[in-house]
This record gives C-alpha cells, sequence and structure tokens, in this order.
C-alpha cells in the first residue's frame, strides 16, 4: 500500500510507533490532502523514500498540484527540476 494502493484498514499506533520513516511520510501526506487543501508545504518530502517511493511521491504531487499550490523546502532540487517542477533555489545569506 503505498501513495496510489494506500491500505485503508490499516490501523495506526500512536505516533505511527512501527512505521517507517518513508510509511510514516506517506501517510500524514496522505492525509494533508484529504480537506483539498489550497496550500501545502512539504519539508523533506523524499527523505526515508527509496527510488520507487520517490517516484511515486513525484507522481501524487503532480496529480494534487493541479489544485493546490506546493512549496516543496528539498535539499534535493535537481530531483525535482527533473521531474518538471520549477524550482527556486535559495543560497545562505540571500534572503534577509
Amino acid at each position: 500500500g503505498g501513495l496510489d494502493d494506500p491500505d485503508w484498514g490499516a490501523k495506526l499506533k500512536p505516533g505511527g510507533a512501527g512505521m517507517s520513516g518513508g510509511e510514516l511520510r506517506k501517510v500524514l501526506l496522505t492525509r494533508a490532502c484529504l480537506g483539498d487543501p489550497k496550500l501545502l508545504v512539504l519539508d523533506e518530502p523524499e527523505a526515508f523514500q527509496d527510488a520507487e517511493s520517490q517516484k511515486s511521491l513525484s507522481s501524487f504531487v503532480d496529480r494534487v498540484s493541479s489544485d493546490t499550490t506546493i512549496i516543496v523546502v528539498s535539499h534535493q532540487a535537481s530531483t525535482w527540476r527533473e521531474l518538471g517542477f520549477r524550482v527556486l533555489l535559495l543560497e545562505p545569506n540571500d534572503v534577509t
């Protein structure tokens, strides 16, 4: 059960106990999208994801972005650029 095929019957334990970091991030991202948000800010959403999960994540973000403005904070700008997303790079001391 990934982002494209969640296990809706899964029971969550407090704090996501028993889940990997990647699994917990998938659940939290899915929950964030349930209310049809207009803005999502994702902090390192690709963290703890293997290559297959990153592909699923980018596909999910691409689908959601048609109705939602998404700001991704990431150290992997090239990954998001390769996926066709617009990237704004901020260097240290560029923002005051």
